[in-house]
């Protein structure tokens, strides 16, 4: 096992990559998004992602990120086999800050040992936290998703984009449930915020940010942030621009 944290700063992006190892990565301050062929996981302060071993991905700075990485090999499969976003706990923070602290090649193996398995029970025992968006296997669909994840806008006219793909609204929304386990309108709500949490931490206005997204007013926008965030947008960040207050998760299903 091995730990170390790097500075990133926003919009900077590490190109798909795989490790023969496991690997926790987790943004101590600022908003990291992992992509995987399976779907895009957005982790802010209160989550981290887990990526198995040979699972190609890539890891998206949002804002100003520090990154910490962790680096596990899992030969008995002890660790979750797909990857997931997972809460951090206070105690699991400060285990990988541990880990990291105490990384190199004079390391005590005992002391290693046991942060392992320490590690292990804490990402088992972690609630897993719905902060993706995953994609479809239809080709179609997939063309919608990708529109949609370019121009926040491009939804306003469902049946407009539907039409341009050769798809109908009704087999859009089969297709989804099948696909993604959640609704095109769940999913669709989740890229928004991934979207606004991207945007408020890079430090645009509220007012911006609820009219790039579509919404008639800021406080309809700030309405929907806090129903599945937990915190009004203006709440959600520090002075610092750090994540403030812990994420509910997204719905994954509805």
């Amino acid at each position: 096992m091995f730990g170390r944290i790097e500075a990133y700063p926003g919009r900077t992006i590490l190109p798909a990559h795989q490790h023969d190892c496991g690997q926790l990565i987790y943004a101590s301050t600022g908003i990291l998004r992992a992509h995987t062929p399976a779907g895009i996981w957005v982790a802010p302060a209160a989550r981290a992602v887990w990526i198995p071993a040979y699972l190609e991905h890539e890891v998206h700075a949002l804002t100003n990120v520090d990154l910490v990485n962790i680096k596990v090999r899992d030969p008995v499969g002890l660790f979750p086999t797909e990857s997931c976003a997972i809460q951090v706990s206070p105690f699991l923070r400060e285990l990988v800050f541990e880990i990291v602290a105490t990384s190199g090649a004079n390391s005590d193996a005992p002391l290693r040992l046991a942060m392992t398995v320490l590690l292990v029970r804490q990402v088992r025992a972690a609630p897993h936290s719905p902060l993706k968006l995953p994609m479809p296997r239809d080709a179609r669909v997939l063309r919608i998703c990708t529109e949609a994840l370019a121009d926040p806008l491009a939804t306003r006219d469902l049946a407009r984009l539907c039409g341009r793909h050769g798809v109908s609204e009704r087999t859009l929304s089969r297709i989804f449930v099948r696909d993604c386990g959640m609704t095109f309108g769940n999913w669709r709500r989740n890229r928004d915020l991934i979207e606004a949490l991207q945007r408020i931490g890079a430090g645009e206005s509220i007012a911006s940010v609820a009219s790039a997204m579509g919404y008639n007013s800021p406080s309809a926008f700030s309405s929907m942030f806090r129903t599945v965030l937990g915190a009004r947008p203006s709440q959600y960040f520090d002075a610092a621009g750090h994540v403030a207050v812990s994420v509910r998760g997204l719905a994954g299903s509805g």
